[in-house]
């Protein structure tokens, strides 16, 4: 074989075997692609699973916010005839018939009620709960009236001459607020504290 011969050879082996080189490396570009693909697809399920789950997750906790005011509005209405009295020294009670007599002297005292006046105690209790310690907040009196109208007079009476003095304890009545309710007003409670003293 001549010489041009032998280089002939040698250039059709090189692009054989580049050929080949080529045909390898575009089966693993391939292979690799595929994989990408399925790579890719898994992904983007997985991202669709997950944008399910955040869509329900966002109407769970929507739902969950509308169960709760829900919830308050009833607690709220089932205590609409209820007040809670404050700063009453724990078994100042002992000595009375039972807690709705005891209440009704309280208020008739305080608030200057008239004789006349039958203010329809349903019941009335301490909240529930251990007695606290010596020198801690006596637990508040939760009463409920037989009527709104009266919880509604005895409440602005008592606004108005903001509470009373019984035995030189402060006396203060409030609504009995569901504890959602409470928490909220208990948040805002420094900044009614200014508010109120700039007369605003």
């Amino acid at each position: 074989m001549t010489e041009y011969g032998v280089l002939l050879q040698e250039i059709r082996d090189f692009r054989q075997e580049n050929n080949e080189k080529l045909k390898s490396i575009k089966d693993d570009i391939a292979k690799v692609n595929d994989r990408m693909e399925e790579a890719e697809g898994r992904i983007e399920r997985a991202e669709e699973r997950l944008q399910n789950m955040e869509d329900a997750m966002t109407e769970l906790v929507q739902l969950h916010v509308r169960s709760i005011d829900k919830l308050t509005e009833m607690e709220s209405r089932s205590r609409r005839e209820n007040i809670r009295i404050y700063g009453v020294p724990e078994t100042s009670e002992r000595d009375s018939q039972s807690m709705s007599v005891f209440v009704e002297t309280l208020l008739c005292e305080g608030l200057k009620l008239e004789a006349a006046e039958n203010i329809n105690i349903e019941r009335a209790h301490r909240s529930l709960g251990p007695l606290p310690p010596s020198g801690a907040p006596p637990r508040s009196i939760l009463v409920k009236f037989l009527s709104f109208k009266t919880k509604e007079k005895i409440l602005r009476k008592s606004w108005q001459q903001k509470g009373f003095t019984w035995n030189d304890k402060q006396i203060t009545l409030d609504n009995d607020y569901p504890p959602l309710i409470l928490k909220k007003r208990r948040e805002y409670a420094g900044i009614r504290k200014i508010l109120k003293e700039k007369h605003i």
